[in-house]
């Protein structure tokens, strides 16, 4: 068990849901003045509005994605809503590769010698169907991306989160408990994340 730690599952239903809980926190003043947050997949949709919406509350962000001048982009957008004009640290990282998941995590570290929330956002849908002749790689490339980072990702965070009595919140989708065919490994690795944040916060 992790003392002290505390993890939360985030279940987005759909953007919309996402973007009203956005804007709930932003209204409600929640301060998160000199936080340290690493975010994933953040160079785009959730991650980058949660990115944004983290330095508009004054905490210190990570940002990780494949795309450096959408990276770029959004750094620009955190530090001139962040009140103290901080900047992010920017890691372009691919999470095929167990090593980039690490390194991203090391750098964040390096940037800001603490952590105090998690975010473990990024995610890929399956592109083949179950009867295609890549669907095992294909399926491996999800599961990579979609739940072995969040694993590995939290790993590493443990020992700095309970230090600083921080968070983790999984992002995860309403497809995980309500599974269909035509994305049957996205569905199963939601399903793992969900698994994943129920045992590991027991």
């Amino acid at each position: 068990m992790m003392k002290k730690l505390f993890i939360f599952r985030l279940q987005l239903v759909t953007c919309r849901v996402y973007c009203l809980i956005v804007t709930t926190c932003a209204n409600t003043m929640i301060n998160l003045n000199n936080k340290v947050a690493l975010i994933t997949g953040s160079s785009d949709g959730i991650g980058k509005t949660t990115a944004i919406l983290f330095s508009s509350l004054g905490a210190k962000v990570a940002i990780v994605g494949r795309d450096q001048s959408k990276l770029d982009k959004v750094a620009a957008e955190c530090e001139a809503k962040s009140p103290h004009g901080y900047r992010p640290v920017v890691i372009r990282a691919d999470f095929l590769h167990d090593e980039d998941i690490k390194r991203t995590f090391e750098e964040t570290i390096a940037g800001y010698c603490r952590l105090d929330i998690l975010v473990n956002n990024v995610g890929v849908v399956n592109l083949k169907s179950f009867d295609d002749p890549e669907a095992i790689a294909d399926y491996d490339r999800v599961m990579q991306t979609n739940i072995r980072t969040a694993v590995i990702l939290t790993h590493l965070a443990k020992p700095y989160l309970i230090e600083s009595k921080g968070s983790i919140v999984n992002v995860s989708s309403v497809d995980g408990l309500k599974p269909i065919s035509s994305e049957w490994s996205y569905c199963m690795s939601k399903a793992a994340v969900n698994a994943f944040t129920q045992a590991i916060a027991s």
